[in-house]
């Protein structure tokens, strides 16, 4: 099982989306040694609720202006987080059969079974379909 390492640097691309508005991810994560975002302070679940739509949002932005030549928005996923989630879950085989934009929109989210080391009688809670091959 693959495992993602925590960086704690509040600019680092895992932690900018959920600590950075996406309008004002320039204005207060860019070059330098801080980013002057609120990493670490409580959010409200409207606070959350939007961070998570604006997340999805970019993402399905993104997967629908580019082509698989093409670098994805690093604000929506790294490449250390493509190569464990999203397509790179499948096999070759199973990508292959599939449209190339549903793979570029798969973020894995709909697949937690491949990532998630489930035991029984563990809860995964359903936040939505997914985009791409995760439905």
């Amino acid at each position: 099982m693959a495992e993602l390492e925590q960086v704690n640097d509040c600019c680092a691309p895992d932690t900018r989306a959920s600590c950075c508005e996406t309008s004002a991810k320039e204005a207060c994560c860019g070059e330098g040694p801080g980013c002057e975002c609120s990493a670490g302070t409580e959010r409200t679940e409207s606070e959350l609720r939007e961070i998570v739509r604006e997340r999805y949002a970019a993402a399905a932005v993104d997967a629908g202006s580019r082509d698989a030549s093409c670098c994805a928005n690093d604000a929506v996923i790294t490449e250390e987080q493509r190569a464990v989630f999203g397509s790179s879950l499948y096999e070759e085989g199973e990508r292959s059969e599939l449209p190339e934009a549903a793979q570029l929109a798969s973020l894995g989210c709909g697949n937690p079974t491949a990532v998630a080391d489930l035991e029984e009688g563990q809860t995964v809670l359903d936040l939505g379909s997914g985009g791409g091959i995760d439905v």
